[in-house]
């Protein structure tokens, strides 16, 4: 479980219940979602749709399993990051409805540096218009972090740093190590590309 998958479930735990709130009957998809702790939390904090997706398939099960457990309502699919046909994605992972919040933790790092585009592109595609995009980032030696961010920028999102705190933990061991980004995804006429004239298709497989 990484340290940012924990924070941006503690953030959500914060937000659950809250009539009106970012939660309250919210379609929900978390991308890199692993054990899939953002995605139960949100399940069970009033979302009304959460859709958790990985790259890698094989993570799926016990995701799945996990959501069992802990009496979520939820669907995990396999969705590889990829210059693709966005709108495709959309309709098999929640009907052709855009979704109201999207989650990542621990999503950029300098070794995947080749497919932060890409990513984008997904964030994009995936988000309805006014939704909150919440990235939560572990900070390492380096400036990837930093890097992904400034592309985002020159790509016509918007980003903003949540206060430190935002998750309810200041003071324990993982504050300020962890910082939360909330990105506002820009209008198609803004992006630099359109994800949805892209060639690729995508490939995405419902977890067991």
């Amino acid at each position: 479980m990484w340290d940012a998958g924990y924070v941006l479930a503690r953030h959500l735990d914060g937000l659950a219940g809250q009539p009106g709130g970012l939660l309250d009957r919210a379609s929900v998809v978390e991308l890199g979602a692993g054990l899939g702790l953002p995605s139960i939390v949100a399940a069970l904090g009033g979302a009304s749709t959460v859709v958790a997706t990985d790259g890698d398939a094989q993570c799926l099960p016990l995701l799945a399993a996990n959501a069992e457990r802990a009496g979520a309502s939820l669907s995990a699919h396999a969705l590889p990051w990829d210059d693709a046909a966005a709108g495709r994605a959309v309709e098999l992972l929640n009907g052709g409805r855009r979704f109201d919040v999207v989650l990542a933790a621990d999503v950029v790092y300098a070794g995947n540096a080749g497919a932060w585009r890409a990513l984008l592109n997904v964030l994009r595609a995936l988000a309805a218009p006014g939704a909150a995009v919440l990235l939560a980032q572990t900070i390492r030696l380096g400036d990837s972090h930093a890097a992904f961010l400034r592309l985002a920028r020159s790509r016509g999102f918007e980003v903003e740093t949540l206060p430190a705190g935002a998750d309810g933990g200041d003071g324990d061991a993982l504050a300020g190590k962890v910082h939360i980004y909330r990105l506002r995804v820009p209008p198609a006429a803004e992006c630099l590309e359109d994800a949805t004239t892209a060639s690729s298709s995508w490939a995405i497989q419902e977890g067991t």
